[in-house]
């Protein structure tokens, strides 16, 4: 490639002077014989052959090349120029992609990380959790215990024999429209999602929905998402320190994932109907829910942390519709609905 090449720089106006012309990698450097350099990026000129010269123009200035050798340079460093930036966006390309599955594979992997992990927590260590979890959400002196609530979840209870867990529901005298499930068998119903329900089959709905969450160690898993490594293995050494009520802390905020609800929505209709609950009261409820979505931000706290859609709703229809009904019986069929909140006594009271 020639160094330089003689041109004559003109603008139409003044008479054109003598210049060198230097092409470089991103544009061409001119050199005046007296005077500073100018630059002329290649996005910024035009070139035209013409017969026995090349005509390089930017705006109203422009340069005459007697020399036609400079083309098959231009288009060789215009060319290569383009490669480079084709290279380069195709790597700015490539490296989106990667983190992108590096971050997908990240949070899979946590997922499938956390499920392995809650798998070997062990059941003391659990019910610490529950516990700290409980007096951090819902304080002793907030939460009270129902008899028509405690009857439900007897009668749930009793489709698990073998279950390693003991089901302690409590409410809480609040308007809000929440209920969360905690490990090792805690369950927390917020008055203002009881008095939503029509009927105690639809509280039953609930109860087996958060039911399900413990039995699968939904919230388990959903906090070990959420913390560190040192934090997990604290879990999984039964560390009695302040750790696991850190931890705990974090159940208020929690976000089931979509197959968790999948799993707590199904699995809590079979144990109604294995406890002849009618399995319906499941969509009335979740209908219920859908029609409330909008009061917020009542509704908040409980569709936040359990999101309703359309398909579940349906899923859960569809299922109710081939689930076997000839055991359903009334459930509570004399108790006024909802329950009274003076009924709901402290706990440890001997009218239990």
């Amino acid at each position: 490639m020639q160094s330089a090449y003689p041109a004559q720089l003109g603008d139409g106006v003044s008479p054109p002077q003598s210049v060198q012309v230097i092409l470089a990698p991103h544009g061409i450097a001119i050199q005046p014989a007296d005077g500073p350099q100018l630059w002329w990026p290649f996005e910024q000129t035009q070139i035209h052959e013409q017969p026995q010269r090349v005509h390089i123009a930017r705006g109203p200035q422009f340069l005459i090349l007697e020399d036609q050798s400079l083309l098959a340079d231009w288009h060789r460093i215009r060319n290569s120029g383009k490669r480079e930036r084709d290279i380069a966006i195709s790597l700015v390309i490539a490296a989106i992609v990667i983190i992108g599955l590096l971050l997908t594979a990240a949070y899979y992997g946590l997922s499938f990380a956390a499920s392995a992990f809650a798998k070997l927590v062990p059941r003391s260590t659990e019910e610490t959790l529950g516990r700290a979890a409980l007096e951090s959400l819902a304080p002793k002196s907030k939460r009270c215990l129902d008899p028509a609530i405690n009857r439900i979840a007897e009668t749930l209870g009793a489709t698990l024999p073998d279950s390693p867990y003991t089901f302690r529901v409590y409410v809480v005298n609040d308007p809000t429209m929440n209920a969360f499930a905690a490990p090792g068998g805690y369950i927390v119903i917020y008055r203002g999602l009881l008095d939503k329900t029509r009927k105690p089959e639809q509280a039953a709905a609930v109860l087996a929905h958060e039911m399900q969450h413990v039995l699968h160690r939904h919230s388990v898993k959903g906090m070990l998402r959420g913390v560190s490594i040192w934090l997990a293995l604290a879990l999984l050494t039964g560390d009695p320190t302040d750790t696991l009520a850190a931890i705990a802390g974090n159940l208020g905020s929690l976000h089931y994932q979509r197959a968790d609800e999948q799993q707590a929505d199904r699995d809590g209709l079979e144990m109604m109907g294995d406890a002849g609950i009618d399995p319906h009261a499941m969509v009335g409820m979740l209908e219920l829910l859908d029609q409330v979505s909008g009061d917020m931000p009542r509704a908040a706290k409980y569709l936040s942390s359990h999101p309703l859609t359309g398909d579940r709703i349906e899923d859960i229809r569809q299922r109710a519709a081939r689930a076997n009904t000839k055991r359903v019986t009334p459930l509570l069929p004399s108790h006024r609905w909802p329950p009274d909140p003076h009924s709901c006594v402290a706990e440890g009271s001997p009218s239990l």
